[in-house]
């Protein structure tokens, strides 16, 4: 099955082609959203904590393009791929216990 994601290209240093079938993590958002703003900084901490996988924040109202033809109805919205295909696309939500520790 081919992804309806158009994942955005990798930079020649970034996890994404410097590991093979290096895992992408992209939250789908919008500038607007409060819930958004919020679920930014455990979103960058996540990054610095998990340096071999290529974190991307993309506002697919001012990015439409990068969402292809997905159909996000809430934000923020999680996007896991291996660097080829999307593996999950959800809703991110807010207050509930994860594995660590938020």
């Amino acid at each position: 099955m081919s992804s309806p994601a158009a994942l955005p290209e990798p930079t020649p240093t970034s996890p994404a082609t410097t590991t093979p079938g290096g895992w992408w993590a992209v939250c789908l958002c919008a500038n607007w959203c409060g819930t958004c703003r919020d679920y930014r900084p455990l979103f960058d901490e996540l990054s610095r904590a998990h340096p071999g996988v290529r974190f991307e924040w993309v506002d697919i109202e001012d990015e439409a393009e990068i969402a292809g033809d997905l159909d996000v109805e809430t934000f923020p919205t999680l996007l896991i791929a291996d660097g080829r295909r999307a593996l999950f696309l959800g809703r991110c939500y807010r207050r509930r216990p994860c594995w660590h520790g938020c």
